[in-house]
């Protein structure tokens, strides 16, 4: 039986953050404690399915990613799997800065989101969207 604690973060705390903010904090608890117990197929296939909806959304929204993918040649989507991840290249802090603005959803507009930045260990911050949604 869960805490009064628990059952108060999530029947209280979530939905009045998801309302106010707009954040989904109630469907990523519910997710995480199926997953809890899950054998490790169904948490691959449950990634499997969370990668292949990104890179289809990124494919489809954020231009830097439609011409990495198409230079690449990772077109398929719906049959990528987890062990493919290498063929995309790593997003460094250098290509970041270089690619600001074609690393932005083309949907960016409808979406919530806050500016954040990065505290700048390396001695230049690193400014980035956070949406609020994820």
């Amino acid at each position: 039986m869960a805490s009064l604690y628990s059952r108060f973060v999530r029947d209280i705390v979530f939905p009045a953050a998801d309302l106010l903010v707009g954040t989904s904090l109630r469907e990523t608890y519910r997710v995480g404690r199926a997953l809890e117990f899950a054998s490790r197929d169904e948490i691959e296939s449950f990634q499997t399915k969370k990668l292949r909806s990104l890179l289809k959304y990124a494919n489809e929204n954020v231009p830097y990613y439609h011409n990495l993918f198409s230079e690449h040649g990772i077109r398929d989507f719906d049959e990528f799997t987890l062990g493919e991840l290498p063929r995309i290249p790593k997003l460094t802090r250098k290509i970041f800065h270089a690619n600001f603005a074609t690393l932005q959803s083309m949907k960016r507009a409808r979406l919530k989101y806050k500016e954040n930045q990065t505290g700048g260990s390396t001695g230049e911050p690193l400014t980035y969207l956070l949406s609020l949604e994820s």
